[in-house]
């Protein structure tokens, strides 16, 4: 069984390395239907109003979008939808004339403008949880309120169909969705949630050894051949990758959060599977902490912002093992992470650029897998 915890920590903000003052010129971005609010401190000098890259650090001598430019300080709105294209996924950044920033860059953290579902979603008060339930009855009969599953990515992307039943629409792209897959889950979250059992799913992003490496979904440092479990990191390196992650996520809390609950109701998604063991169950290569967890950071970032888009009670929670003060078994540290480290960093750098509702699911195991006898 697997336990749910969570809880919050608090940190010192932590300036990104892009940035010359400690304090965030950018207070907070706000998102209403049809426009971002920008609430903005006083400048002493002209500014300019950024969108930036997600994925990338923030180059004074690159090519950006202006959203605005001025010394006010009161609230500034710019248009949501530019050519199709939401901003809601945009990451903001105050310059100078000179092109130097002038606090950290800031993501948008309030939604609450923002027409989207308000039913409440299912969270029982019991604590009884069940992993990949089989059959329902049985699972009621025990008296089972909680439990999780398993969604793939690269399990909802049909990307070798070259006619789909369904294709989802997101930005400039169109992703072809595996209904076969999608109508399986279906069945499963209609029974469980009919059962009055709260669903949590792990969104994994698994892959074979004989993957098309130039597909958008898998990471570009994942380590296809030597991956112990086939388990990869999402594709946080481009373009096309963030936006097939986000059109997916899209997918599934239009699907899965509807108040007729015609499919079924999913009160949360996991992000990805134990950060601490990235090699084995996150796998992006021989990568250091601060690239792993940053990285991380975004997607359980995007996949806040993709659920809370369409349900206002949706919740994201970041998945970790049992490891707290070590990195784990194998004693390498381009392998493993300590968990009290990725809290703590993944805390940090979250409030730097605007804090958002993350939660934790931590795996309970003891310290001896083999051995669940906790007294001993």
């Amino acid at each position: 069984m697997r336990k749910i915890t969570v809880f919050m920590l608090t940190a010192a903000c932590l300036a990104c390395g892009e940035c010359r003052s400690a304090a965030s010129r950018i207070i907070q971005i706000a998102a209403s239907d049809d426009k971002l609010i920008f609430d903005i401190s006083a400048a002493e000098t002209d500014v300019r109003l950024l969108e930036i890259k997600l994925n990338d650090p923030y180059d004074p001598q690159g090519d950006y979008a202006v959203l605005w430019r001025g010394k006010e300080s009161d609230k500034i709105s710019v248009d949501r939808f530019v050519d199709k294209k939401d901003r809601l996924y945009g990451r903001y950044i105050l310059v100078d004339m000179a092109g130097e920033p002038v606090g950290n860059s800031r993501f948008i953290t309030d939604l609450s403008q923002t027409t989207r579902g308000q039913l409440k979603l299912p969270r029982p008060k019991e604590k009884k949880g069940l992993s990949c339930i089989v059959n329902v009855d049985d699972a009621v009969k025990l008296g089972v309120k909680y439990m999780n599953d398993n969604l793939s990515l690269d399990m909802i992307v049909d990307l070798n169909n070259p006619n789909p039943e369904l294709v989802y629409h997101f930005d400039d792209i169109n992703i072809p969705i595996n209904m076969a897959y999608i109508r399986n889950i279906d069945k499963k979250v209609k029974a469980c949630s009919d059962a009055g059992i709260s669903i949590f799913m792990v969104f994994a992003n698994r892959f074979n050894k004989n993957v098309d490496r130039s597909g958008p979904l898998l990471h570009p440092r994942t380590d296809v051949k030597n991956a112990p479990m086939g388990l990869g990191a999402f594709n946080m390196a481009s373009e096309e990758g963030i936006k097939y992650y986000i059109g997916v996520l899209e997918f599934l809390a239009q699907r899965y959060s509807r108040p007729d609950r015609k499919y079924g109701i999913i009160s949360s998604y996991i992000i990805g599977n134990e950060l601490q063991a990235h090699w084995t169950w996150h796998n992006m290569g021989l990568t250091g902490q601060d690239t792993v967890i940053r990285e991380y950071l975004l997607s359980v970032r995007l996949a806040w912002l993709a659920l809370q888009k369409y349900h206002a009670d949706l919740r994201v929670y970041i998945s970790l093992e049992h490891h707290w003060a070590i990195g784990g078994r194998m004693g390498d540290p381009l392998k493993e992470i300590p968990g009290k480290t990725i809290l703590e960093k993944f805390n940090t750098w979250a409030k730097a650029e605007g804090d958002f509702p993350w939660n934790l699911a931590f795996h309970p195991y003891p310290e001896n897998l083999f051995e669940p006898r906790f007294w001993r």
